[in-house]
């Protein structure tokens, strides 16, 4: 995810030369805020596992806590760019990020982890499954 950010980002870079700043920045709030969401998603998941947790309440607390850390990230970073992009004066003309790029920033975490799920459910399908011996004639019937 962080070398989509990039690369799109230095795709983007060109645009400050245009005084166009607001769509690489735009995209990188949302690409910070993407990685900070997928950091607290990796953090609060490993909870999700512990063998020690017998009640399981820390582990519920956690992952009801990454859940709503990442929406509450998602709300706060599209309602700083809605401000910048629809009503700049309200930061007293600050319009430094796009509403529409940072929301596309936000959105190759879906991406990446489709398509490494999706090649992992493919390496495990593909994977030959059972052992190499030969059954007995006994096993066969």
């Amino acid at each position: 995810m962080a070398v989509v950010a990039l690369v799109v980002f230095a795709g983007l870079c060109p645009l400050f030369f245009f005084h166009l700043w607001t769509y690489p920045l735009g995209w990188l709030l949302g690409s910070i805020a993407e990685l900070l969401a997928y950091l607290s998603l990796m953090y609060f998941s490993d909870s999700l596992f512990k063998k020690n947790d017998a009640q399981r309440t820390l582990s519920t607390v956690m992952a009801a806590g990454s859940a709503s850390l990442r929406i509450l990230l998602y709300a706060a970073v599209l309602v700083i760019a809605g401000i910048c992009t629809f009503k700049p004066e309200w930061f007293h003309g600050f319009d430094a990020f796009n509403f529409y790029t940072t929301a596309a920033g936000l959105l190759p975490m879906l991406a990446v982890i489709f398509f490494t799920q999706l090649y992992e459910i493919k390496h495990v399908s593909s994977t030959p499954q059972g052992s190499d011996t030969k059954p007995t004639e006994g096993e066969r019937k």
